[in-house]
């Protein structure tokens, strides 16, 4: 698995714009998404599965 740095990390202003689109690419791809904050990687979000 090979992380995509235009699909794969967004701004934590993304999330807050378009939370239920980036969890679906989650689910989707089952690549994680890395969020950043002022252009730094801040925070991972991995899809759980049971």
């Amino acid at each position: 698995m090979s992380i995509s740095f235009t699909d794969d990390f967004k701004s934590v202003s993304d999330l807050k714009k378009k939370t239920n689109e980036i969890f679906k690419q989650i689910h989707c791809t089952g690549h994680p998404i890395i969020v950043t904050v002022n252009g730094k990687p801040n925070a991972v979000l991995l899809e759980f599965a049971i």
